[in-house]
């Protein structure tokens, strides 16, 4: 998905799908969390996982091979999800 939609795509279609994954990602970690009930301890790797699977290139590229016209875009790529999923996951627990 990354590869062939992110880096592809004009950048509001890829604003728009980062944000929707992040908030997915959200979403069903709280969904997962309210029926599991999991202790203090998993909740906390829940959250860590739940971050690292929000940024959909995560480890598929090293730095230095990417294309400085494709930088701002990896860049993008790289902190729009998470940064949604941790604003969903706040608004998810303030709610």
């Amino acid at each position: 998905m990354s590869r062939a939609l992110l880096y592809r795509a004009p950048r509001p279609i890829l604003f728009a799908v980062s944000v929707l994954w992040g908030g997915l990602i959200a979403w069903l970690l709280s969904i997962a969390m309210s029926r599991l009930h999991p202790g203090l301890i998993l909740k906390v790797l829940g959250f860590g996982a739940g971050a690292y699977v929000s940024i959909p290139n995560y480890g598929l590229f090293r730095e230095e091979t990417i294309p400085m016209e494709l930088l701002s875009r990896h860049q993008l790529v790289s902190n729009v999800p998470l940064v949604a999923f941790i604003l969903t996951s706040i608004g998810i627990a303030f709610l």
